[in-house]
């Protein structure tokens, strides 16, 4: 939970994050797909991708009960 006097720095390191994100992960893809052709780029970022998924839900369980 964010205090309300945080509410907007938070929300701009968010923003940033999220801009920024997207063109790491176009360079990350980028550079699959020239070692690994567009396919091999593909099915490598879905595992990387599910994978973290994995990590998170198992070592990230307080997650799973914060109230909204």
């Amino acid at each position: 939970m964010t205090p309300d006097r945080m509410r907007g720095r938070v929300k701009s390191f968010d923003q940033v994050f999220m801009s920024a994100g997207t063109y790491m992960g176009h360079l990350q893809m980028g550079t699959a797909a020239t070692f690994l052709g567009v396919p091999g780029a593909m099915i490598f970022g879905g595992c990387l991708g599910s994978a973290a998924v994995l990590l998170v839900a198992k070592y990230a369980r307080s997650l799973r009960s914060i109230d909204i």
